[in-house]
């Protein structure tokens, strides 16, 4: 808003000064012709002369310093956006650095939970094969020992089977030599009752 106030003060300046400048030549003309004396064309270029010199005084006087002023004005406050664009940049890089790197910490913990779960998973696979193979060792000195215990078992039973046949034999055997004991006696009693 300051540059433009400054622009239209130059403009409003640099208008009177032409406006001025446009009515000396103006009045040198009028001059010229209300008086004889003055219509020598050497008077004219001096009159010109005059103008332009003062024209140019006028300028580096009052013109100058306010264009320069303009300038400098103008540029600082390029220099001020500039320097907010770039704040504001360098604001949106680091908040673009911060997430950058809260992504990255996540990925990481993820990462760090993954191979944890694999460690759980090897871990627990591990433990079930061992408790399978504990299970699959009992089955098996189960299985043996049932074997052994039929295996005793059955020549328990064939032992006793045998036991009780050779018993039965021989309590028969003794019934037989009893039998024949007794008519061994019966006869011989027989005999010598004859």
């Amino acid at each position: 808003m300051k540059i433009t106030h400054i622009g239209l003060k130059q403009i409003c300046f640099l208008g009177l000064v032409f406006a001025g400048a446009s009515l000396s030549t103006v009045s040198a003309e009028a001059v010229t012709e209300v008086l004889p004396i003055h219509k020598t064309p050497t008077w004219k270029l001096f009159w010109d002369i005059t103008n332009f010199a003062v024209l140019i005084f006028l300028f580096n006087k009052y013109l100058t310093p306010m264009l320069n002023t303009a300038v400098e004005e103008g540029i600082e406050e390029i220099e001020v956006g500039l320097g907010e664009e770039e704040r504001q940049k360098q604001a949106l890089k680091s908040q673009i650095e911060e997430l950058k790197s809260q992504l990255d910490g996540i990925v990481s913990h993820k990462k760090s939970e993954l191979a944890q779960a694999d460690l759980d998973g090897v871990k627990i696979k591990k433990e079930i094969l061992d408790h399978a193979r504990q299970l699959e060792m009992k089955t098996i000195d189960k299985v043996e020992v049932d074997a052994l215990g039929y295996f005793n078992n059955s020549i328990q039973i064939v032992k006793n089977a045998f036991t009780k046949k050779v018993f039965s034999g021989a309590k028969n055997q003794i019934k037989q030599n009893e039998q024949q004991a007794s008519l061994s006696t019966y006869s011989t009693g027989l005999i010598n009752g004859l």
